[in-house]
């Protein structure tokens, strides 16, 4: 393609009829012949002739970009001649029209704020991607548009869904639908759908229980009373501020799952998230009316659940305690008026007890026993009867840990939750890599009894 590209810019010169082109916009004439890479004016004569605008696109450049370099854009007469551009893209301009009947090689197309009423995408069949920011139009016919894979749809003037024809649009993996004043959508046709963006549009309610691809929902900020989730491949979900009273999450197949469901009225939040990695997942809850909260088939070790004022019992027994996010208060337990029960796995942690009891401000009852109904000990008797002693404290090159039973394994972390360090226990572990501050050991013995220690580097 480049060869030809080159063997047509060489015949230029011979070739007749290669008028000038007149564009009625000298803003578009200077943004062509200024702004674009490579450059249009091949013979370097300060003008745009239909020859050199009918072979752009062809080989080496493939895209026109239309920014405000060169002033406001109202008329978009003479583009019509580039027809071998593969990709458009018209930022904030005044152009009330545009016709893009020649653009048959077309892949892509991008309109950032725009006046136009009215846009025919027949003639566009190779149309791969395309971003509308264009609040005048109320309808849209893409059923000629089947190569389609993402669509970003913004402030579009559409309350009907029905008005946007997708029929013809199954290979759709990209969907965004930003700032509109939809109320009900239906998409079940997009099976093939892994990204789904909608928000700050009227929708009530949005099933996706049968979209076993999708990878990633953001759907904040809409009027959702009710969201129903696939089983299966879904690890980010974003629904805050919505008007959710109930949220289930069950996801069996994936190692990650992020959870922000803040600003809603959930009064019920299950999770069941069995086979993410362990001490890898996020949940924002806070701002709602949970009353309870149950962790134990999650691998939770971020969590943001300030501010439910009826919420009264925690169970983080999940295998993940040790790993908590504690610096900075990554983790949040304010605002938690009438939370008694809190319980935690079963080894010992004097760190997260002592953190909770602090963010809460009132006596918890926090346990850790088997059956969760006997105290964590308090921070003194867990400093007497742990397992394993650590000095000096602080360290400053290396420490020593010593324990009544040998001890196999010695995981150190950063406060964010960062490896640092994982070995087969030595006699000396050696730490003068590591940055002056406070590290947690996760130290496990030869029988599998784990605790987590705080190590303190000078």
């Amino acid at each position: 393609m480049k060869k030809i590209y080159f063997i047509i810019l060489a015949l230029l010169p011979f070739i007749s009829n290669s008028q000038i082109i007149d564009f009625p916009d000298e803003n578009l004439k200077q943004e062509l012949l200024n702004e674009q890479s490579p450059s249009i004016d091949t013979n370097n004569d300060g003008e745009i002739d239909v020859a050199e605008a009918n072979v752009y696109g062809i080989g080496g450049a493939e895209n026109i970009e239309l920014s405000q370099n060169s002033g406001i854009i109202t008329d978009l007469t003479g583009l019509e001649n580039f027809i071998n551009i593969r990709d458009l893209r018209i930022y904030e301009h005044g152009y009330n029209n545009i016709d893009l009947s020649n653009f048959t090689q077309l892949t892509q197309l991008s309109l950032h704020p725009s006046n136009i009423i009215e846009l025919d995408l027949s003639n566009n069949p190779l149309l791969e991607i395309l971003y509308l920011n264009t609040p005048l139009v109320t309808n849209l016919d893409l059923s000629n548009n089947p190569l389609l894979f993402s669509l970003s749809l913004r402030n579009l003037n559409i309350d009907d869904f029905n008005n946007i024809d997708l029929s013809n649009n199954s290979n759709i993996i990209g969907l965004d639908l930003i700032e509109m004043n939809i109320d009900t959508i239906n998409i079940d046709h997009l099976v093939n759908l892994y990204v789904l963006t909608i928000n700050d549009t009227n929708l009530v309610n949005l099933d996706l229980s049968n979209f076993n691809d999708l990878w990633l929902l953001d759907c904040k900020r809409n009027k959702l009373e009710t969201l129903l989730l696939p089983s299966q491949s879904l690890e980010f979900i974003n629904c805050q501020n919505n008007l959710l009273t109930e949220l289930i999450v069950n996801n069996e197949t994936t190692d990650q799952v992020e959870i922000s469901c803040e600003n809603n009225l959930l009064q019920s939040l299950i999770i069941n998230t069995p086979n993410v990695i362990n001490g890898s997942q996020r949940l924002k809850c806070f701002n709602n009316q949970l009353t309870s909260l149950d962790l134990t088939n999650t691998s939770v070790s971020f969590i943001q659940c300030q501010n439910n004022p009826l919420l009264e019992t925690i169970n983080l027994r999940n295998d993940s305690n040790w790993k908590m996010e504690l610096l900075l208060g990554a983790s949040n337990f304010n605002d938690l008026p009438l939370l008694n029960t809190v319980c935690l796995d079963i080894s010992s942690n004097s760190i997260l007890k002592d953190y909770i009891l602090d963010q809460v401000g009132h006596d918890v009852d926090i346990y850790n026993n088997e059956t969760c109904d006997d105290f964590v000990l308090n921070a003194n008797e867990f400093d007497e009867v742990s397992q394993f002693v650590v000095y000096p404290v602080p360290a400053s090159d290396t420490f020593t840990v010593t324990s009544k039973k040998a001890i196999k394994n010695i995981t150190l972390y950063n406060p964010a939750g960062t490896v640092v360090l994982d070995e087969n226990y030595t006699d000396v572990i050696t730490i003068n890599q590591l940055k002056a501050g406070v590290y947690f050991a996760h130290i496990t013995d030869d029988e599998g009894y784990a605790e987590v220690v705080q190590i303190i580097k000078k």
